[in-house]
């Protein structure tokens, strides 16, 4: 196959893929649309050309993901005219794409020392789409393939090897399948169909496992469905008002918590005497603990923190502050960069530095803020000795979009991957609760204001991939090592013997 072709059959790779992961309904394609890009590489032997080939296939695919980003445009309603709009959020999209692809691309392309190597293919896939979460201030692990699929059966293994275990297992199935038309070879197909049953099978029996254990805790989620734009037009009493009246059913259900979404106040609430006042003295009458999204300051000069604060009928007891920032959004990468070009170029936040779960009574539950639930690690840290994971989070951005799905379909592995029910509290949507399982077990309506009431249950133990972490990553290095150093070992050892 000439480098054009090749280059053809990547980029087509890539967009059934993102096909695949955009649309749940397709998402059974997922276990053949990787098979073109096998294809084209099977037998390159040049890192240059794999490389082209893997860059090809990042780029588009992270940009078939990712084209929910026009549901932001126009931004007219930010204050930006429509045909900026169009033009920043497609630069927008092909930035990302193209770092994707090239970060994605460097040590998967390592597969062209092992030409025909299956498993070493895999490893090495794997290895790239690891090391997408390791950019910094600019890491973007959206769209690992293993999330494509989210059936049951499917998803329910990352409990053991997280989600890059089940990319390695997707990897490895359309590398067989596309071994299997080449060679017409009734084990190669046997391999890839064997992979597959084998996870279905695993995951069939953690599906077993029973999920209603552990002290169980009286929830109510509130969506406040403010607007992310109109939010700012309104009072914060205004928008207090909103979700004391949603929360105004805690005490008859009989609710231990109350939890609010991203910052659904935008002021600290151990600042402001009145909006503190407020919020007491509604915990204090319903005796529960509200967990609150909101903004603080450490300091009159610094960014505000996007926080998440636990009130209850004596004040604020705590808070946790969000660690990863949007990029471009809450924060500005490589801000010694900008400065000098723009000098009045900020961040708009200040990240937080805690690790760990913050304490809701005798309780301990594992925060995420929003863009925190697309990393795993985040997940694990915050998880370690919490009963169970909330995520305040605020998609109104995102309009009606794919994002929507997507951003919550995080939510559902970080769930499944610490063993442990999630509460994910939205601004317009979608307010969720999630098993241990990754099931979504209740919801409201998206673009609605309401509450939730559900019951969920403390789970103290720890899943194999919340002790072990990210080691399907470990074959992948050890491969890359071998890749980068084995030739110069051998030429070495060459020179010796002479």
């Amino acid at each position: 196959m000439n480098q054009k072709a090749s280059l053809a059959m990547s980029a087509l790779s890539g967009l059934l893929m993102a096909v695949c992961f955009s649309c749940p309904a397709l998402q059974f394609g997922a276990f053949a649309a990787l098979t073109p890009l096998w294809l084209a590489l099977r037998r390159v032997k040049s890192y240059a050309r794999a490389w082209k080939c893997l860059f090809t296939w990042g780029t588009v695919y992270h940009a078939g993901v990712l084209h929910w980003l026009y549901a932001m445009a126009p931004l007219t309603r930010y204050g930006m005219a429509w045909l900026p709009s169009v033009l920043l959020l497609g630069a927008a999209i092909a930035a990302i794409a193209l770092l994707q692809g090239m970060v994605l691309a460097l040590p998967a392309a390592c597969c062209a020392r092992f030409p025909g190597n299956v498993w070493a293919f895999g490893c090495l896939f794997v290895l790239g789409e690891g090391a997408l979460g390791l950019l910094g201030e600019l890491a973007f692990p959206w769209a690992r393939i293993g999330m494509a699929c989210t059936a049951s059966g499917w998803m329910q293994p990352a409990s053991l090897f997280g989600t890059l275990g089940l990319s390695l297992a997707l990897a490895w199935v359309n590398a067989w399948l596309g071994e299997a038309l080449c060679r017409r070879s009734v084990r190669a197909l046997a391999a890839a169909v064997g992979i597959a049953a084998a996870q279905f099978a695993a995951g069939g029996a953690l599906l077993k496992l029973p999920q209603e254990q552990g002290e169980p805790r009286a929830v109510l989620l509130v969506q406040g469905n403010l607007n992310g734009a109109d939010k700012w037009d309104v009072t914060q009493q205004e928008a207090l008002a909103v979700y004391l009246k949603l929360s105004a059913d805690a005490a008859r259900l009989g609710a231990d918590w109350v939890i609010w979404n991203e910052t659904g106040i935008l002021d600290d609430l151990s600042q402001n005497r009145e909006l503190s006042a407020a919020a007491m003295s509604y915990a204090r009458n319903a005796q529960v603990a509200v967990l609150c999204g909101a903004l603080r300051r450490a300091d009159a000069e610094s960014p505000p923190q996007n926080v998440a604060q636990v009130v209850d009928g004596r004040g604020v007891q705590g808070y946790y502050a969000k660690r990863v920032l949007v990029p471009f959004g809450e924060s500005l990468p490589l801000q010694g960069l900008w400065g000098g070009v723009f000098p009045r170029a900020r961040a708009n936040l200040t990240a937080g530095n805690a690790a760990g779960p913050i304490a809701m009574g005798a309780d301990r539950v594992g925060v995420l803020i929003c863009y925190e639930s697309v990393f795993p690690r985040i997940a694990r840290e915050n998880a370690a000795g919490a009963g169970v994971l909330a995520v305040l989070t605020n998609d109104s951005w995102f309009g009606r979009s794919a994002a929507l799905e997507q951003h919550c379909r995080h939510a559902r592995f970080r769930a499944v991957e610490q063993g442990k029910w999630l509460l994910r509290a939205a601004n317009t949507g979608i307010t969720c609760v999630i098993s241990p399982q990754g099931e979504v077990r209740a919801q409201l309506p998206v673009g609605s204001a309401g509450a939730l009431f559900a019951r969920v249950f403390l789970r103290r133990g720890s899943t194999v991939y919340a002790k072990t972490g990210d080691v399907v990553l470990l074959p992948g290095m050890g491969l890359l090592l071998w890749a980068v150093l084995g030739k110069r070992l051998r030429r070495a050892r060459q020179f010796m013997v002479r």
